[in-house]
């Protein structure tokens, strides 16, 4: 992904919505200048902890994969997953929609980490609650999302926006 795209995009979305970068960052609960460095393309949206991400596109009201330009392979296959419901609020559901995400693809950890092309150990760490999902970077979650072959938004378990007139 090309940060100076990534960056133009960004812009395009906040003046879209007509906020200033500083209203933005206020909407979202970041520092102005993280928004700043990334319209700027000097930050990489990859960089972006997970839990920025979230708080950016909620402010923009964007899904995940509208936000770093991802083509989304939809949910056509997930239907399960709408028992757990993982927030930023709760983390602690997190590892057990993983696991459920994972197995339902017929995938051990192993395999898991090897499609997604992490180590296991650290996979490992992500399910059994002993590294913090929200923290992982976008790169990283991109990575977990493709492996899986599911939007970032069910990823991380989040619900649909509501459609709006101008997608119409």
């Amino acid at each position: 992904m090309n940060n100076e795209r990534w960056a133009e995009h960004l812009q395009l979305l906040r003046r879209m919505r007509g906020l200033t970068s500083a209203a933005l960052a206020t909407k979202a609960g970041v520092d102005p200048s993280s928004i700043w460095f990334l319209e700027r393309g000097k930050r990489s949206v990859l960089g972006l902890r997970l839990v920025t991400a979230i708080k950016i596109a909620d402010a923009l009201q964007v899904s995940l994969d509208d936000l770093v330009r991802r083509q989304s392979s939809g949910t056509k296959d997930t239907p399960q997953t709408q028992c757990i419901i993982t927030s930023i609020a709760q983390p602690s559901l997190w590892p057990e929609h993983f696991r459920l995400l994972r197995r339902m693809r017929g995938l051990n950890s192993s395999a898991m980490a090897s499609r997604a092309g992490v180590n296991v150990m650290w996979l490992w760490g992500l399910e059994n609650n002993r590294r913090q999902p929200f923290n992982i970077t976008m790169k990283m979650a991109i990575k977990l999302a493709d492996a899986l072959d599911i939007s970032l938004d069910d990823l991380i378990r989040r619900p649909p926006r509501p459609a709006r007139v101008e997608d119409f």
